[in-house]
C-alpha cells in the first residue's frame, strides 16, 4: 500500500512540474508552432503548452515562462526558441534573440542550448543572447556553468562569456557597469518630450535604452541602441513613462539595467509643477522656492490688496466737508 501511494505521489509531482514548465504569459505579438505544425498561431495570455513547441516574439513583445513561483524566464523581443523536456530536464534551445532567467532558488534541471554550447543556469539573474550566431552569457547574480565540447566553464557574478564559432578566448570577461540616470530626475513632470541623460560607463561602446508605460517594461513604446549617453524623446502623449539603460562592452556583453526612473508628460500641467529654465516668466513658479520665500511673497500680495491708510483718511475727510456744505445750504 505504501508503494502505491508513493507511485501516485511521484506521478502527480511529475505532472505538476510538467504543467508548470509550459505555463506562458504572453504580451503583444507572441506566436507558437507545434512540433508537427506548419503555421504560427498567436498565443493567448496564460496559455498552457504541454508538447514540444517553437515560440517567437515580435518587435515589441515579451513572453514570460513560469517554471514555478520562484523561477521566471523573460523572453525579449525578436526571439526564436524551442522548449521541451529531456531526461527530467527542461531544455530551452535559443535559436536567436535574448532571454533573462530569474531564479530565487537553486536550479538543477534547466539547460539553455545553442549551436555553440550549453549553459546550466544554477540560480540568480542571467541574460543569454544568441546574436549573429554568437552565444553571449551575462551573469548579474550568482553564477552559471557553460559546457563547450565537454569543457565546463564557471562564470561568476559580474562576468560574462562570449562564445564565437571559432571557440577562442573562452575566458569570463567583466561585464560593463550599470549606467546612472542623470536627467530628468525621477518622477519629474514635464510638458513635452525630453532628452534622457545618464552618466557614461567607461567600458561601454554602446547603450541599450528602453522606454515603457509600465514599470515592469512589458509595454515598450521606445527601444534603441545608441553610442552616446543621451537620447531624445518626442511625440509622447500625456502620461507616466519609465526608462532604463544598460551598457554593452567590446565583447558584446550587456551589463545590468539601472533600476529604472520615471517622468510624467503633462501638456496642460499647472505651471508650478513644470520643469522650466524661464526665470522671468511670472506664470512659472520656481521649484526651488522655499517656504519662507513663499510666505514673503504671499505677504507682499496681501499688502497690495489692502488700500493705503492715507487714501482711506482722504475719503473720510472729503465726505465730512461735503456733508457740511449741504447743511449750510439748507440753513
Amino acid at each position: 500500500m505504501k508503494n502505491i501511494f508513493l507511485s501516485i505521489f511521484i506521478l502527480l509531482s511529475a505532472f505538476y512540474v510538467h504543467a508548470e514548465t509550459y505555463l506562458i504569459r504572453s504580451f503583444n505579438d507572441v506566436f507558437v508552432m507545434g512540433e508537427n505544425d506548419l503555421t504560427w498561431e498567436k498565443m493567448e495570455p496564460n496559455q498552457m503548452i504541454l508538447e514540444k513547441a517553437r515560440f517567437r516574439t515580435g518587435e515589441n513583445s515579451v513572453a514570460e515562462i513560469l517554471i514555478n513561483e520562484k523561477v521566471v524566464i523573460t523572453v525579449r523581443e525578436n526571439t526564436l526558441f524551442k522548449m521541451h523536456e529531456l531526461k527530467n530536464r527542461i531544455v530551452l534551445e535559443l535559436i536567436k534573440g535574448s532571454i533573462n532567467v530569474n531564479s530565487e532558488t537553486v536550479l538543477t534541471n534547466l539547460i539553455v542550448k545553442s549551436l555553440l554550447g550549453d549553459v546550466q543556469v544554477l540560480s540568480g539573474n542571467i541574460l543569454l543572447k544568441n546574436i549573429n550566431n554568437n552565444f553571449l552569457i551575462s551573469v548579474f547574480d550568482n553564477k552559471a556553468v557553460a559546457t563547450l565540447r565537454s569543457k565546463k566553464i564557471t562564470i561568476p557574478q559580474g562576468y560574462g562569456l562570449e562564445i564565437t564559432p571559432l571557440l577562442t578566448g573562452l575566458e569570463p570577461f567583466p561585464l560593463p557597469g550599470s549606467p546612472v540616470p542623470d536627467y530628468p530626475a525621477d518622477k519629474s513632470i514635464i510638458s513635452s518630450g525630453v532628452e534622457l541623460k545618464w552618466e557614461p560607463v567607461n567600458e561601454a561602446i554602446l547603450y541599450r535604452m528602453e522606454l515603457s508605460i509600465d514599470k515592469d517594461f512589458i509595454k515598450i513604446v521606445m527601444r534603441d541602441e545608441i553610442d552616446a549617453s543621451k537620447y531624445s524623446t518626442k511625440d509622447l502623449t500625456d502620461g507616466q513613462y519609465f526608462w532604463r539603460v544598460s551598457a554593452v562592452n567590446r565583447k558584446n556583453l550587456e551589463g545590468p539595467y539601472f533600476g529604472s526612473s520615471s517622468f510624467i508628460i503633462q501638456g496642460q500641467a499647472p505651471s508650478s509643477l513644470l520643469i522650466s529654465d524661464n526665470k522671468k516668466d511670472p506664470d512659472v513658479k520656481d521649484p526651488t522656492e522655499t517656504v519662507e520665500d513663499k510666505k514673503e511673497s504671499d505677504k507682499d500680495e496681501e499688502d497690495e490688496a489692502i488700500p493705503p491708510e492715507n487714501t482711506t483718511n482722504s475719503i473720510i475727510l472729503g465726505s465730512i466737508i461735503l456733508l457740511s456744505i449741504i447743511i449750510l445750504i439748507i440753513l
